[in-house]
């Protein structure tokens, strides 16, 4: 029961306690007073009729004797008239039975009037005749007490309704502050740091408000020290100082987390951009000028390269700048080798003098499992015959030969994925994702999805559907996806949360959301909810309409996360933004955790402080050792997913599927 109802409840008890008090008190001396009254109206009576009767006794005449009485009882408001000798004997006696209708019976039970009975004795002289008794009949005076207590009673009622109205709106007033305290903390469960600026005038309310507003921006501290703490490790481990990108460490991490993916076999790029003369240009200019110079390239290709699939942007030396391309055929790598060719030549001619050249790429092509020293070496002979080209400022070399089944160029691709969503090739895979420490609590599956190609190799979601989110097709996909998702049979999936990849490019699509809103608005409320996971690199990008597509998701019964967190240098923001239901590491800083070093254990540790001050769960990806589990139960991590709990499971039979597990 809320303040409010108990507080008014409470009044409620007191006005009746008060105004029955004060009904009870008047009817009362009401009563008293007229059984006074009674009392003095029957002696009358007995002392004015024995006066007139007196002369009539002594002379013996009852007949008018008993005719004076008559006239006197016949009125009505006597109960009864005795007139006895002096031995008591009755020589004449009248009376009526006391009967009251318009007062209800209960009334006079609960209140009676006793009507006290009057004597007079009948003298002549000095000679005694007998006694008169006169006793008053209380129906009148029922009648008008009852028709007084109902006046009392309404004019109470109505005293009381007024009090009763007049407090409810005191109490509503009074009680504002509390209420809006009430909304404080709720928003404060939510993650959301609201103060109140409105100030109650009541001393006790007011101090109350002042201890909330002063919690809820302590609680904001907290979390906004965790997520600087955390950043600052996340820069000082794996940034480049000068221009905000990765440095080797971070490409490091990045390149041994791409090749343990696996969809068959890794598949990307790694290109290196060189630039030439800066030590010249440090020492002419200063290194003020050459630091602003690398910043600008940084930005260049972050733009350039911000709609690859899973970019990692790294400085690895004074002048050299490292691409990797993961899930990036080799066509992809050399258009975006291009486009950097043709920004690199926009630059200002404050840091180049005409016909200088700007930088030279050389890029590695990988279709397996590939070192990254081998990577580098490649890329660095690939700079090195670029530069000596006089008509090109890019190169390429492949560290093996690719696939003869993956599609090249941008026609291909429209035709493959085309033809896969004709044949509704995509195939659906399930891994579960289970609780530390206990390993035998299982908080959802997420479901992985593969392109099926004719020959029935696959290919994995994290290569085809950043071309298919340039070709204008992920939204078919991701409905494909959907639709076979939700098609399987109960028997195929635990009655547990599904957790499903989407691209934040699908958000775009207006019909694709309409479709999938009224999905889920059809979808039985006792099915398993299901989880949009956005990559954080995309979701950062798209904040607003993520914002907007979780608010439709979550009134359905359905929640958003973030998947990949790390992966990016984004912000931790976006955590009390969107409020994820649960935040899932990248797998590059879970591989790190092998390592002796310990700013992956810092920054996990942070990440893990900072999303629990938000009431977020957090969750490891790539778990492949009884270490990596025995560190992340150290830092207080909520779940784990990989290849030490579960190997994914395929969902939709296929024939032609082979028979090795899927990566995702």
């Amino acid at each position: 029961m809320t303040l409010y109802r108990q507080m008014f409840l409470f009044i409620l008890l007191l006005l009746t306690l008060l105004l029955g008090a004060a009904f009870t008190i008047a009817l009362q001396a009401t009563r008293s007073y007229l059984e006074e009254q009674l009392s003095a109206h029957a002696q009358d009576t007995a002392t004015s009729l024995g006066l007139s009767i007196q002369p009539h006794i002594a002379l013996g005449d009852m007949a008018t004797a008993e005719a004076m009485i008559n006239a006197v009882f016949d009125r009505g408001y006597y109960r009864r008239i005795v007139l006895a000798d002096l031995d008591g004997g009755e020589l004449l006696e009248r009376h009526q039975e006391v009967i009251i209708d318009a007062v209800p019976g209960w009334f006079t039970a609960m209140v009676p009037l006793v009507a006290p009975e009057a004597t007079t004795m009948i003298t002549s002289g000095w000679q005694r005749f007998g006694t008169l008794a006169v006793s008053s009949h209380p129906g009148y005076l029922y009648k008008s007490l009852w028709r007084g207590a109902m006046a009392v009673t309404m004019l109470f009622a109505l005293i009381a309704g007024l009090f009763l109205l007049a407090g409810a709106v005191g109490l509503r007033l009074l009680l504002k502050p509390l209420a809006e305290v009430e909304r404080q903390a709720e928003d404060l469960c939510q993650r959301r740091w609201r103060l109140q600026t409105s100030l109650p005038a009541t001393r006790e309310l007011r101090r109350v408000v002042v201890a909330m507003n002063t919690m809820t921006d302590k609680v904001r501290q907290m979390f906004s020290e965790q997520a600087e703490l955390a950043e600052a490790m996340r820069r000082e481990a794996y940034s480049d100082a000068v221009t905000g990108l990765g440095n080797r460490r971070y490409l490091e991490a990045q390149a041994a987390a791409a090749m343990e993916e696996t969809a068959g076999a890794p598949h990307g790029s790694l290109l290196l951009l060189f630039i030439p003369g800066l030590a010249e240009r440090n020492r002419e200019k200063g290194f003020v000028h050459g630091d602003r110079l690398l910043q600008d390239i940084a930005s260049l290709l972050g733009e350039t390269v911000s709609k690859a699939p899973r970019p990692a942007l790294a400085r690895i030396s004074g002048a050299t700048y490292a691409i990797l391309l993961p899930d990036t055929t080799r066509e992809e790598a050399g258009r975006i080798a291009s486009a950097i060719t043709g920004r690199l030549s926009e630059l200002d001619n404050e840091y180049f003098t005409a016909g200088e050249a700007r930088g030279h790429i050389g890029g590695a092509v990988y279709d397996r499992a590939t070192p990254l020293a081998q990577l580098l070496a490649t890329a660095d002979r690939m700079v090195a015959s670029a530069a000596s080209r006089e008509d090109g400022a890019w190169e390429f070399a492949a560290s093996g030969d690719e696939s003869a089944w993956l599609p090249r160029g941008d026609q291909q691709w429209r035709q493959a994925l085309d033809h896969v969503l004709d044949r509704r090739a995509i195939a659906i895979f399930g891994q579960k994702v289970v609780a530390l420490p206990h390993r035998d609590r299982h908080l959802h599956t997420e479901i992985l999805a593969r392109m099926v190609m004719d020959d029935g190799e696959t290919l994995s979601a994290a290569l085809f559907i950043p071309l298919a989110e340039r070709l204008r097709r992920v939204a078919a996909i991701d409905r494909l996806v959907l639709e076979n998702c939700l098609q399987q049979p109960p028997a195929s999936l635990a009655a547990l949360p599904l957790a499903i990849n989407l691209s934040t490019a699908s958000l775009d699509d207006e019909g694709f959301v309409s479709w999938l809103l009224a999905l889920l608005a059809a979808r039985n409320r006792d099915a398993a909810p299901l989880i949009f996971e956005f990559s954080e690199v995309k979701a950062a990008a798209s904040l607003t309409a993520v914002e907007e597509f979780a608010r439709g998701v979550r009134r359905l019964g359905h929640n958003v996360a973030l998947d990949h967190f790390g992966q990016s240098f984004a912000s931790f923001a976006c955590l009390r933004s969107l409020e994820p239901c649960h935040v899932k590491i990248d797998r590059a800083f879970v591989n790190e955790l092998k390592a002796a070093d310990g700013s992956a254990r810092f920054f996990i540790g942070a990440l893990v402080a900072a999303a629990h001050s938000l009431d977020i769960p957090v969750i490891a990806e790539g778990v492949e050792d009884q270490g990596q589990e025995a560190i992340l139960r150290e830092l207080h991590v909520d779940g784990m997913q990989g290849f030490l709990i579960d190997t994914p499971q395929r969902l939709t039979p296929d024939a032609e599927e082979p028979s090795s597990p899927a990566r995702g």
